[in-house]
């Protein structure tokens, strides 16, 4: 075991990222600023690269391909070299990975190495603080202080699926029970990792709305809690918190809460609960389980290739999979090597009545020190799939054209800081506006001139639903299932992804021709009216409800 203290002699250092843009960042000018002479090779994905072109010295692009970690050709590079310094951040499963993260190290010849866990020993310290410490005050030896996903809840994820798929071949030889249920009708479960802002949130709360609580008792399990869990509790219904970290799920106590409640039905809700949901209610003998499939899978940064074979294996427990678009069932199809008979699209719906309210459209753009200049809005998580950098490209290409216009950009995320010092770097900073979470969406949309989304990578965005409800034009990329809600030049505008000039082109079309944008409004207006309502949706979702408890 080796200690590295102040004084040590670094000339090459390896930073595999696997952590958000500013933290990496941060770790970078800590690390030039205490080794000013070492020469600093950053292992990073191609989509983020360009932002650390000017932060170090070399760059080593990491392409990730399921199931060919051997074929990356910044691997062969990277064990050939020295290093004196490995430092691994490691606090998010976005970026390398947990699996390659332990790979990568393992390949990688060098004196010291630096593991900051931040998501498995959830250390108190700021991660500035802890490197302090770590590198330049001896507190803290360096070694190996972390585990594969863990590597015990793994291994019991693909034990418990390996249990499930021998009670599977079993089922014939074992006597049926009676069919379970109560006075009330079906006990259904609704299984979602986290109760924050989001759109299958959303989703959730109007179905529990609006389904037929007479027929169907509904409980909700979360892996972690959020801030509609008291509203669903308002509602009338039974929310259970399983465990605080959403990315490593208990399996154990997951399996036992299902076990007991004897359910008739189990409905997943997002990817971080289709796999050890669905092993879990098989083990425990519910007879119907559904998942809900929101995006589409093999684009997602997060999912690496141990989850896509447990994937492929678990969604064989499956009575029925819902995807919330074609493209998602398309994509979905291949990812998990399953008949497309076996999934149903139900689109994403919205209660118009939730956007007739009175909106003081001059004191709300008061609030944003706005006048009558021409408002753009991206209304999204901060994260790399939304694409906020080429919004922010396109921006300055519309202000040269229109210098009177303005951008809001509403939500949080992993990129706030890093977005917020591109915009000033951009000379941006008096034309956008970041306004982090909001509760009043609907009023913001209500004041917005267009609504853009310039995602690389999409299910079937709520936001561009709101948008229609309050008869507001869309500019979008032609991703996923945007086509699906987007008709080009009828309802919005849909331009290619990850290019700026498009997009802005589209933005200054629709800034210079009010009645082009009245038109396409009230288009969009119309179709959500006609096609994407709750009523109908509710209707599809108990249709399919029947089907499977028959």
């Amino acid at each position: 075991m080796k200690i590295l203290g102040r004084g040590t002699k670094v000339k090459r250092i390896l930073l595999i990222r696997s952590a958000p843009i500013g933290q990496t960042r941060t770790t970078i000018e800590l690390l030039k600023s205490n080794f000013p002479e070492a020469k600093i090779t950053l292992f990073v994905q191609p989509e983020v690269s360009k932002i650390f072109t000017k932060d170090v010295s070399e760059i080593i692009l990491y392409e990730d391909k399921p199931f060919k970690f051997y074929r990356f050709k910044g691997l062969n590079r990277i064990r050939r070299a020295c290093f004196d310094l490995v430092v691994v951040l490691y606090n998010n499963p976005k970026g390398v990975g947990y699996l390659h993260v332990e790979l990568l190290s393992f390949f990688v010849r060098a004196k010291y190495r630096i593991i900051y866990d931040t998501m498995l020993n959830n250390h108190p310290l700021t991660l500035r603080s802890w490197l302090r410490r770590i590198l330049f005050n001896n507190q803290l030896a360096i070694n190996w202080s972390y585990s594969l996903i863990p590597k015990w809840n793994t291994c019991l994820i693909f034990l418990f699926l390996g249990m499930a798929y021998l009670k599977e071949g079993l089922k014939p030889f074992i006597s049926s029970k009676s069919k379970r249920g109560n006075k009330k009708g079906y006990r259904v479960l609704y299984m979602i990792p986290y109760l924050d802002i989001g759109g299958t949130q959303s989703q959730l709360i109007k179905t529990l709305q609006y389904i037929d609580k007479e027929r169907y008792e509904i409980e909700v399990a979360c892996l972690r809690g959020g801030m509609y869990v008291e509203r669903i509790k308002r509602m009338g219904v039974r929310v259970t918190i399983l465990n605080e970290n959403p990315d490593f799920p208990n399996i154990l106590k997951i399996y036992s809460y299902i076990k007991r409640g004897r359910f008739d039905m189990v409905h997943l809700w997002l990817i971080q609960v289709h796999v050890v949901g669905a092993i879990c209610a098989r083990l425990a003998g519910v007879p119907i389980i559904i998942s809900s499939i929101r995006c589409e899978n093999s684009k997602d940064v997060n999912l690496r290739c141990w989850f896509r074979l447990a994937d492929i294996l678990s969604v064989r427990f499956n009575t029925k999979i819902i995807a919330c678009c074609e493209a998602v069932k398309r994509d979905y199809m291949k990812w998990a090597k399953i008949n497309g008979g076996k999934i149903s699209v139900i689109h994403n719906a919205i209660d118009l009545d939730d956007f007739n309210i009175y909106v003081d459209i001059p004191s709300k753009r008061k609030e944003f020190r706005l006048k009558e200049n021409p408002l753009i809005g991206l209304i999204a998580r901060l994260s790399l799939e939304k694409d906020h950098l080429t919004f922010l490209e396109a921006a300055s290409m519309v202000i040269k054209s229109i210098p009177e216009s303005r951008f809001l950009v509403v939500g949080e995320g992993e990129l706030m800081e890093e977005l917020k010092s591109t915009a000033q770097r951009m000379n941006l900073f008096q034309n956008v506006i970041f306004t982090g979470v909001r509760a009043d969406i609907r009023e913001i949309i209500s004041i917005l001139t267009t609504v853009v989304l310039p995602s690389v990578s999409e299910g079937l965005p709520n936001v561009i639903l709101e948008a229609y409800a309050c008869k507001k034009p869309v500019v979008a990329t032609r991703v996923g299932g945007i086509p699906e809600l987007v008709i080009d030049n009828h309802t919005g505008i849909l331009v290619e992804p990850r290019n700026p000039a498009d997009l802005s082109s589209a933005i200054i079309k629709i800034l210079k021709n009010k009645d082009l944008a009245r038109m396409f409004g009230t288009a969009g207006y119309n179709i959500v009216k006609e096609s994407f309502t709750f009523r109908k949706n509710i209707g599809m979702l108990e249709k399919l409800y029947k089907e499977v408890l028959v």
